[in-house]
């Protein structure tokens, strides 16, 4: 029954590299619903999913799941080297069966089958649904787009054979179309499978029963949809801060009540030497006022100290609760980039990756002036990261040209301008050798990373902490960017950083060419032009 399918997690610790803690004697029992994971970047998010399908083992706890699980994830690339076929685990199966139609065939070969002949069309029928046309179950997915791959995933996921009964899905509208979005939304809102998902996309996360907010302060469940837990969270939030401003009032009026007790000693102290000079008290009764009033002295500093304290540690944790939430506050540099000035020109541009198929982009021309913004949209697999790489001129065209007048800054889906093996702070360096080290701790701090966290491997980041540093190391390099190439970047970045991102790409003084397929990211960047891709004709 679907009641019975859980997945069981009990006192699990688990760190990272460098032993930071990430999750610490978690307690969690997730039941056959649909949970939405929220959370900032590099909070373990995908760490969470990757130690309930087994890829990561935890430092102590367990996790137990009582029914078949199915894994969406992030990284794409473990599959690219592999076909379709192999994909789909059917490889042999498709070998054996077209050794047996060639009348070629052995024992082996059917013993392989196991009478599975309609496993070809059972594979169409999933690519249909993934909305993919080709009939090549030996291509590779490398030539597929990002997009296409996560259409794959879900298919296989949601109609693939053995079906899984509770799936696990992270970021997993980054790369789809909206015409892909409304498909997995669909079947979202259709299945009876149980569903957790890490995503920043509100319009999944109104789909959830119940989101699960990972912090630093620990993991909460709340019931309810995005809608409800912004609710919640807002009121949370609302109590904090009165909380914060209730802790500092009563600091205050601890250091005032100890300054007016100081006081009044002070001048109880006064008023005695006052009347013991007038009275002729004896010695002895002098020496006892003022070991009595040394006594009080250091009471008196005792309580304060004790009542200080107590005070500044109750403000302290206020005001840490306070500022959970943290935010990107970056300054850009100016451009320089003159209104008229020409960026770049593609004229007539021709391109396709094979010579027997029809162009991918058929005479297409573009005019770049200024600091114009422009959006290039399109279906999956329709051209758009390939328009990107012609312009940034690591794509040739067939026939055409494209001219350059200014270095551009291309930020590809893969951040392929990130060593892997370098740290945060060796990556940075390298790409801007010209930087302090003053200048570069205080650009890595603008995006949130600081201290030790500058010599984290880039291994061994979340995407999004990668996305920000990629960020990071083109918007603040050593010449400002005249010419700014994104794809995708708001893939990956936490709720609490879209708006960020969005108001920095708003103040950016360059030429901004950017691939979206979030409407609602593109809308709000004062876009003054939208290509929409495929590109077959001449513009």
């Amino acid at each position: 029954m679907f009641s019975q399918r859980q997945i069981i997690i009990q006192n699990l610790a688990y760190s990272g590299t460098e032993n930071r803690q990430i999750f610490h004697k978690l307690d969690l029992v997730l039941g056959n619903l649909k949970t939405g994971i929220v959370g900032r970047n590099g909070i373990g998010k995908t760490t969470l999913l990757k130690l309930i399908m087994g890829e990561l083992i935890p430092t102590t706890g367990s996790v137990t799941a009582n029914c078949r699980l199915g894994y969406c994830p992030q990284d794409l690339s473990i599959y690219h080297n592999k076909t379709i076929a192999q994909f789909f685990g059917v490889d042999a199966k498709i070998a054996a069966l077209d050794n047996i139609l060639n009348g070629d065939y052995s024992d082996h070969d059917l013993t392989t089958l196991a009478d599975d002949w309609q496993v070809k069309e059972r594979i169409f029928s999933l690519l249909n649904r993934a909305t993919l046309k080709t009939r090549d179950l030996h291509s590779k997915l490398a030539s597929l787009s990002n997009g296409e791959i996560t259409k794959l995933y879900l298919a296989n996921l949601f109609h693939g054979e053995p079906s899984a009964d509770f799936l696990l899905l992270d970021e997993p509208t980054n790369n789809l179309d909206g015409e892909a979005r409304e498909m997995l939304y669909k079947m979202i809102q259709l299945t009876t499978k149980g569903i957790l998902v890490v995503s920043h996309d509100e319009t999944i996360l109104e789909l959830m029963d119940q989101i699960l907010a990972i912090a630093n302060q620990g993991i909460k469940l709340y019931g309810g949809n995005f809608n409800f837990y912004q609710t919640q969270r807002d009121i949370e939030r609302r109590a904090k801060e009165q909380k914060f401003i209730t802790a500092k009032k009563q600091l205050n009026e601890a250091m005032v009540s100890i300054q007016t007790t100081k006081e009044k000693h002070q001048q109880n102290q006064t008023q005695g030497k006052l009347l013991r000079k007038k009275g002729g008290d004896p010695k002895g009764a002098m020496d006892f006022f003022k070991n009595r009033s040394g006594r009080t002295q250091s009471t008196i500093g005792k309580r304060a100290t004790r009542l200080v304290k107590t005070a500044e540690e109750q403000l302290s944790q206020a005001k840490q609760a306070l500022h959970e939430k943290y935010e990107l506050n970056i300054k850009l540099p100016n451009t320089f980039l003159a209104k008229d000035k020409m960026v770049a020109m593609l004229d007539r541009v021709t391109f396709g990756y094979d010579n027997t198929l029809p162009s991918l982009i058929h005479s297409f021309s573009l005019t770049v002036k200024g600091p114009e913004k422009i959006a290039i949209r399109g279906p999956n697999g329709s051209g758009k990261t390939t328009l990107a790489k012609l312009i940034n001129q690591t794509l040739v065209p067939r026939e055409g040209s494209v001219q350059l007048m200014v270095k551009p800054n291309y930020l590809d889906q893969n951040l392929e301008l990130l060593d892997p093996n370098l740290s945060i702070i060796d990556n940075y360096g390298k790409l801007n050798p010209k930087i302090s080290i003053n200048g570069t701790h205080d650009n890595l701090a603008q995006f949130l990373f600081r201290n030790e966290m500058v010599t984290t491997k880039i291994r061994d980041l979340s995407y999004g902490e990668k996305i920000r540093l990629a960020l990071a190391t083109v918007l603040l390099a050593e010449q400002p960017p005249q010419l700014l190439i994104l794809d995708e970047p708001n893939n990956h970045l936490d709720l609490e950083n879209l708006a960020t991102l969005i108001s920095i790409l708003k103040r950016y003084q360059g030429a901004l060419i950017i691939i979206s397929h979030d409407e609602k990211f593109i809308k709000q960047l004062n876009i003054t032009e939208t290509i929409v891709t495929p590109l077959i004709s001449t513009k």
